[in-house]
């Protein structure tokens, strides 16, 4: 029990508010956002700078938007105090998605105006000078109830909208706005005078209301709260600062119809200024988890595999943090009799493996020896080749004997590294696999799908043979023997591919190939540091023609051709769809599914094709080896896409494209 004592600890949790438990460091080591927010603070105070304004701050989840927005609040109040080039700036903060009732979003605003003035004690600073305008509005009920209260020092902003009934509430603003310019003109100004005596000046003072999580709002509400900020855009001295991941705001305005969908033009309307977070590093997630965690050097060791797993996400990562220090804390009381730095040294090695290769953690539940099977296949290795581990890349052969569901993993050098150095005791890795299944795994690291198992690079046999092409079902023949991926190229399995630095090797391009690369510098897909479409199990997108090919040819394939591709895809009777004749959203990924990106390529279990392959309907496109027509600039792609209606996924349905074009919404597959 002693050596319990001295060990164990309490769980140390990080905050997920905006400035965590220590505001004085702003809980953003290594990310720039103090740079940030006083740009954008100085846009926001400078005089000189005309209203009504919106600043978008634009960002995904966890990426620091309230943080960021936080702090320009904070910034504010130091410029408006410094007078000379700075206007004085008064702050209300909004969150929509609390507002549940549709109507009320209108009246909810500007009841956090209310409260934001009644918290700085402006309706008693202003009750004298209320006077004369409550004699002014005699002919408005409403206004003139709320006039006389400010002036009488009786006004209560609870009581006031609780006593609102629902039908006042949804024209609420149109009885408001008489009042409202002359309410926002007295409170920013800062020095109560009669408001109709002189003329609103916004390089005096302005009010700026933060609009925070914009995309935490069902669907259908975003455009209405849009819709809400529009009628303050004839408002002098309002400044709204909107923090939203813009897809999705521009996909919920989209689905409503707005502008015959033109949501960018939308947008474009709505916001003069935009301020997109910039993606985060492996350098910032690095210093980010040397400053939440000095004491586990292992994860600074690891912080590129991390960074990646976590889509280089600053709250992502303080879960991945709380999670691994209450599984310490548990784990030093539970487990007494063995090494406490080798159970941690594991601990911590497991908690990667179980955001970077989940997979493999499902598969060892079931095979608790996989570790040290692993292990023991590095050692015979390393064994015929010390210099193995410095240029690490399997060839088939070298996989004998080894499990086949761990065969994708062990491809990966940097998994091999993890679980090299994984303590072997059976007591600890028993342990450890233990307390994960009973404490579980955050849920916003769950893939969709997960499957055991999966092998990325699954092909099957297809015979020689006659089948019908095309939309006029011709016969066709296709006289040899081929295979044909089971999926589509996954992120994953391409990653094998700029692991072994096959953006750098010659042999692998065409000459027209590594010409274009070789002008345009390009070393990776053009979407592969993006988290929307990164996911490992996800098919690879963003590839032009020649990077397909080069890839193809560094697994030993090729690039399929048309008729391959459709052979495969639709089997020997010319049917419609992979799965049959008639069209169903939920046997693939394309426009009518409604998901607006790509899926695990295992997802649709039901959309198999008659020869076994996945997502030959939807997902991506994908490029075949032959050109579209006689002129030979442009090359045929097959299948359809997330983006496409289902016109365009049917298996007799082709495209083309540019060698050169890498598209969001196009991958490939290869044959053989």
């Amino acid at each position: 029990m002693e050596n319990e004592k001295k060990t164990s600890k309490p769980a140390y949790i990080i905050s997920d508010e905006p400035f965590g438990n220590d505001s004085s460091d702003e809980n953003n080591a290594g990310f720039r956002f103090d740079a940030y927010a006083k740009t954008l603070a100085e846009l926001i105070a400078f005089k000189e700078n005309k209203t009504p304004l919106v600043i978008g701050v634009y960002g995904s989840w966890g990426s620091g938007k309230t943080s960021l927005m936080k702090m320009v609040e904070e910034k504010l109040k130091e410029y408006s105090k410094q007078g000379g080039d700075y206007r004085v700036c008064k702050s209300v903060w909004f969150q929509p998605w609390k507002h549940t009732g549709e109507d009320a979003i209108l009246a909810a605003l500007v009841e956090e105006i209310f409260r934001a003035m009644e918290k700085d004690d402006f309706f008693n600073k202003v009750k004298g000078e209320f006077e004369k305008l409550s004699k002014r509005l005699k002919s408005n009920k409403l206004l003139s109830t709320i006039s006389k209260a400010i002036t009488d020092g009786t006004f209560d902003v609870g009581n006031f909208f609780g006593d609102l009934e629902h039908k006042q509430k949804l024209g609420f603003y149109h009885l408001f706005e008489t009042l409202f310019a002359d309410l926002i003109w007295c409170y920013v100004r800062d020095r109560p005078k009669y408001v109709a005596e002189e003329k609103p000046d916004d390089s005096i003072g302005s009010l700026v209301i933060f609009i925070d999580d914009l995309d935490r709002c069902p669907p259908k509400k975003i455009p209405q709260v849009l819709e809400t900020i529009k009628l303050f855009m004839n408002q002098p001295g309002c400044i709204f600062v909107i923090g939203m991941d813009k897809e999705i705001v521009e996909s919920a305005i989209a689905d409503q119809g707005y502008k015959e969908n033109k949501a960018d033009f939308f947008m474009q309307k709505m916001v003069q200024v935009t301020f997109d977070l910039p993606a985060k590093s492996i350098k910032d997630i690095k210093d980010y988890l040397e400053k939440l965690a000095p004491d586990q050097p292992l994860l600074s060791e690891h912080s590129g595999m991390i960074s990646k797993a976590l889509d280089y996400n600053p709250r992502g990562t303080k879960r991945f943090l709380n999670n691994l220090s209450l599984r310490q804390s548990l784990l030093s009381k539970l487990v007494v009799e063995v090494d406490q730095e080798s159970l941690e040294n594991a601990l911590v090695r497991w908690a990667v493996l179980e955001i970077a290769y989940h997979g493999f953690v499902l598969y060892s539940r079931k095979e608790p020896e996989a570790i040290q099977q692993v292990q023991t296949f590095i050692e015979k290795l390393l064994e015929a080749d010390e210099t193995k581990l410095d240029n690490w890349q399997l060839q088939e052969e070298n996989l004998e004997g080894l499990n086949e569901p761990l065969h994708r993993f062990v491809r990966d050098r940097e998994f091999i590294e993890l679980v090299r150095e994984f303590p072997a005791e059976e007591k600890v890795i028993k342990a450890v696999v233990e307390l994960s299944e009973t404490l579980g795994k955050p849920k916003e690291f769950e893939p969709e799908k997960a499957e055991i198992g999966f092998k990325p690079d699954a092909m099957v046999e297809i015979p020689k043979g006659t089948f019908l092409y095309g939309d006029d079902k011709e016969k066709k023949t296709i006289d040899h023997d081929f295979k044909i991926d089971v999926y589509p190229v996954t992120n994953e399995r391409f990653g094998w591919f700029i692991a072994d630095k096959g953006y750098e090797k010659k042999d692998f391009w065409s000459d027209e190939g590594w010409e274009w690369r070789d002008k345009k510098n390009i070393k990776q897909p053009e979407y592969w540091n993006d988290s929307k479409w990164n996911e490992p199990d996800h098919p690879v997108l963003g590839v032009s023609w020649y990077e397909a090919e080069a890839f193809a040819k560094w697994e030993g394939k090729r690039l399929p051709t048309k008729l391959e591709w459709e052979r495969a895809a639709r089997g020997t009777d010319g049917q419609e769809y992979p799965w049959g004749d008639e069209f169903d959203k939920e046997k693939c990924n394309c426009k009518e599914s409604g998901i607006s990106k790509t899926t695990p390529v295992t997802r649709y279990t039901n959309g198999l094709s008659p020869s076994g392959c996945y997502d030959m309907a939807g997902n991506v496109w994908e490029w075949t080896s032959n050109w579209y027509d006689k002129n030979e600039k442009r090359k045929v792609v097959r299948g359809g896409s997330w983006y496409d209606v289902s016109e365009y996924v049917r298996c007799a349905f082709r495209f083309d494209d540019d060698p050169d074009s890498r598209y969001s919404s196009v991958g490939f597959r290869c044959a053989q």
